[in-house]
């Protein structure tokens, strides 16, 4: 396992062990632990169980991008999406997104290069729909920070075309005749990329917006479940500040990076003070929960599988020639 890491995942430990630091430098610890055991636990076990449905709900439109490549059941492509948190959770470089495409591949005889481009679409599906809710936090002017509510704006406008152009270069996308394996691999990606129909397309949208619904419904969960005390909004903006602190580079499971940008909203935008223990609880509940959730069950479908000895081999090179193809 040596060979995983890298110098992207040594600076990703980096960021994460600086987002440790300051989100807890100030804090007492005795009264940290009495926040956390505030904590209604039953509250955060419907939180727990509403996260693992939609992964259920992420494998039936997983389901929709294969099916003009090859059916798979979403049973099998919730396993898969399991096992990816479970490898995005303890394993350096986010490998978890090629550990689940690896096991689709195997175990259902479709290229790996296509189940990626499947999977980087997904990816675009998801920023569809934080689109959607930032634009709608954004409409409700319940931003009293204008530097974030212009961040947000401008975000916004760049996401919206960036989605756009993706968008026209998919959908005017031709098959070629691949003249060598790179060619190939290039082929495959895209054919995965533009393998969702017109009739499809419905649904998968539906599903998008009903995922990043229930993660607006689970945040404001759990903040009940630490009697908070947030507005609807206010739960809206933890999640949508959160995604995209998850774009920087951190340790396995975001650790870090994640608490710290919890904290930042509750001090700088809901006016907790910083030695207050509540958004250092608040943080450590709120990553917590999905962490132990996602990672126990995506463990348990990990060993489960079939991955054969030399899986991690594999997907070490697969890793390593993603990173080459990656952009600086």
């Amino acid at each position: 396992m040596k060979s995983f890491f890298n110098i992207k995942s040594i600076i990703g430990i980096l960021i994460s062990v600086g987002g440790i630091y300051f989100s807890f430098r100030n804090i007492d610890v005795s009264d940290l632990k009495n926040e956390l055991l505030k904590t209604n636990i039953y509250i955060l076990l419907i939180a727990s169980l509403l996260l693992i449905l939609t992964v259920y709900w992420r494998g039936i439109r997983w389901r929709y991008l294969l099916i003009h490549i090859k059916e798979v059941p979403a049973k099998e492509l919730y396993k898969a999406e399991m096992i990816g948190y479970f490898g995005s959770n303890v394993f350096p470089l986010r490998l978890g997104e090629l550990m689940r495409s690896y096991f689709v591949s195997q175990q259902h005889d479709i290229k790996n290069s296509t189940v990626f481009g499947t999977i980087v679409f997904e990816r675009l599906l998801d920023t569809m729909g934080l689109l959607f809710l930032s634009t709608f936090l954004v409409f409700f002017k319940s931003i009293d920070h204008p530097e974030i509510e212009n961040f947000l704006r401008y975000g916004i406008i760049v996401g919206t075309i960036f989605f756009i152009v993706v968008l026209i270069v998919i959908n005017r996308f031709e098959t070629f005749e691949a003249k060598n394996k790179y060619t190939e691999i290039i082929r495959d990606f895209m054919f995965g990329m533009t393998s969702l129909k017109q009739k499809y397309r419905t649904p998968v949208i539906l599903y998008t917006l009903l995922l990043w619904c229930s993660y607006w419904a689970i945040t404001h969960l759990v903040q009940l479940s630490m009697d908070l005390d947030f507005s609807i909004l206010q739960s809206l903006m933890i999640l949508i500040i959160t995604s995209l602190a998850m774009s920087i580079p951190a340790a396995p499971g975001m650790i870090g990076t994640f608490h710290l940008s919890v904290v930042f909203v509750m001090v700088n935008l809901f006016g907790y003070s910083d030695t207050d223990s509540q958004p250092q609880s608040f943080a450590i509940i709120y990553h917590a929960y999905g962490y132990i959730s996602l990672t126990v069950v995506g463990a348990y479908y990990f060993f489960k599988s079939k991955f054969h000895e030399n899986a991690f081999e594999d997907l070490k090179n697969l890793s390593s020639r993603k990173s080459k193809t990656e952009k600086p």
